[in-house]
This record gives C-alpha cells, structure tokens and sequence, in this order.
C-alpha cells in the first residue's frame, strides 16, 4: 500500500479538526483571512485539489490551535 504524502495527512486532518471545533468552511476563512469568500481555499485544501506552502499549513494550523500532531 502507498503511504500517504504530508499533503494528504493534512487534508484527513483539517477536515476533521475542523469539523470537531463545530466549524464550517467559511468560518475557518474568516479567522484565517478574514474573508468567508475564501471559502473555497479551504474546500480545495480538503479534497486534495491544492497544494499549499509551508507558511499556509502554519497559518492553518494557527488558526485551528493544532500542531503538527497530524504527521505520523
């Protein structure tokens, strides 16, 4: 079996993170960005259609109050 890229463990573990501190997608681009239309950023992340930097998953993270506690 393939292991998985950082890029896929992050993606398992926003949406879940996520959906355990009761948020929607547009609530979590309103404290990343300010900006619910940015919505979509996050969608992407989640379903493994965009790559993000370093400094964005740190953002993320940020905004989520997590670490790095999604990489194995």
């Amino acid at each position: 079996m393939a292991r998985k890229t950082i890029m896929q463990e992050f993606a398992i573990f926003l949406n879940a993170k996520r959906l355990a501190l009761g948020m929607d997608q547009g609530e979590l681009a309103i404290k990343i960005f300010g900006d619910k239309n940015r919505r979509d950023y996050i969608s992407r992340i989640e379903t493994g259609k965009k790559d993000i930097s370093l400094r964005s998953m740190d953002a993320i993270l940020e905004a989520l109050d997590a670490g790095i506690e999604f990489i194995e």
